[in-house]
């Protein structure tokens, strides 16, 4: 599953 967050200014990008 691939999880994207968007924090201020920076797009995250975290894979379990």
């Amino acid at each position: 599953q691939n999880m994207r967050t968007r924090v201020p200014g920076i797009v995250t990008y975290i894979v379990y």
